[in-house]
């Protein structure tokens, strides 16, 4: 089956280098984007962790964990486009946690992104702007610290 979308930055084009005139009452050209992946969808994304836990005696439990995924490239647009693309990366984790014997307190020290990556979340178009600059967000930076808890 066909499928078919209008690009909101130029809603003329069917497709480089062509171009359309749309029949009235249309005001764009659709394009077919049969094929194509989906938006944000990764064809490959790989992830994995390492956990282990120590016995501490009557001090309580300290657990090491440390996680990695790797994410292939996403098109943040249905017409699989330039600069529309978030590139492949890895995202990892490391994790100590004590917690005492009777499970009721426990202390985390954590670090997320430790490749401290700059990785796109999103990109897009703002069509209310003229020159439709494309914008986007970030994942968030290698982050650090300590987390206190209490089970009551």
């Amino acid at each position: 089956k066909d499928f078919s979308s209008v690009d909101e930055t130029n809603p003329l084009a069917t497709g480089t280098p062509f171009a359309c005139t749309p029949v009235p009452p249309a005001t764009a050209c659709p394009i077919n984007v049969a094929g194509n992946r989906l938006t944000r969808s990764p064809e490959w994304k790989l992830s994995g962790g390492l956990e282990q836990s120590f016995d501490l005696g009557s001090v309580g439990t300290l657990t090491a964990r440390f996680n990695t995924s790797w994410v292939g490239k996403q098109f943040t647009r249905p017409f699989n486009d330039q600069p529309y693309v978030i590139g492949s990366y890895w995202r990892s984790g490391a994790r100590i946690v004590w917690t005492d014997r009777s499970k009721r307190f426990s202390v985390t020290g954590y670090v997320d992104n430790l490749e401290n990556n700059d990785v796109a979340a999103d990109k897009e178009t703002n069509p209310s702007f003229a020159l439709f600059l494309p914008r986007g967000t970030y994942l968030p930076p290698r982050t650090w610290g300590v987390r206190f808890g209490a089970t009551f």
